[in-house]
């Protein structure tokens, strides 16, 4: 599976614009209490959680994101 949007082909604000997209319509429901989290210290908070959103994120091409 490719990335969901060609990044040889698009500016970085059309990738951002993209990525930020696809947040805004999935990181919601059972998602919405991961919206600014992470990051150094915080990785054992909801951990089933954050394994369930992964996988969103690898079914949708965005693991790493």
């Amino acid at each position: 599976m490719g990335l969901p949007v060609d990044v040889s082909t698009v500016s970085d604000d059309e990738f951002r614009a993209e990525a930020q997209g696809w947040l805004a319509a999935n990181l919601i429901g059972e998602f919405a209490s991961l919206k600014g989290r992470g990051g150094p210290g915080d990785e054992e908070v909801g951990f089933e959680i954050r394994e369930r959103w992964e996988l969103v994120l690898g079914e949708a091409g965005w693991i790493g994101l």
